[in-house]
């Protein structure tokens, strides 16, 4: 990733993040977020979005991990930002929480660079229950629309 991009976007652990708690359908939702890259939305070094999805499975309650799954989510979390942050090769911008799943959305320019960098990562790993998908979304929309339904909450 271009220097350039690494001066405008802070390191992750670096960074203020805001955690918004609600609701849909009477489930509770949590997203993770990070406000400043609402200066940088649309940056052109970034142009897709990766979704990391972990199931781990909805309890009929709450649909939230309970304290030994979301210790092995932010171990999964902190493993990811230790590859794809130092050099912001994908740049983590929320972090959804409903019904058993968890969601993690980076912005990134180049997949294989992205799916090498995790591969690394995780090669060490046992199986987890995890999902990736891809999307162009140049315009960073999905953050734009978390940023406007947190402001909407307010």
């Amino acid at each position: 990733m271009s220097d350039d991009v690494k001066a405008v976007i802070r390191a992750a652990d670096d960074d203020e993040w805001t955690l918004a708690e609600g609701s849909i359908d009477d489930r509770p939702s949590m997203v993770r977020f990070r406000p400043a890259l609402a200066q940088v939305m649309g940056h052109s070094a970034l142009p897709k979005r990766l979704v990391v999805v972990w199931d781990y499975g909805d309890d009929g309650d709450t649909g939230m991990p309970d304290s030994e799954i979301a210790e092995d989510l932010e171990l999964f979390e902190n493993a990811l930002n230790e590859a794809l942050d130092p050099e912001r090769t994908a740049v983590l911008a929320f972090v959804f929480t409903h019904l058993g799943t968890r969601e993690w959305h980076y912005y990134f320019a180049d997949l294989d660079e992205v799916r090498e960098k995790i591969n690394e990562a995780l090669a060490e790993q046992p199986d987890l229950p995890i999902q990736m998908r891809a999307f162009d979304d140049p315009e960073w929309k999905e953050l734009a629309s978390v940023l406007n339904s947190v402001l909407e909450e307010t």
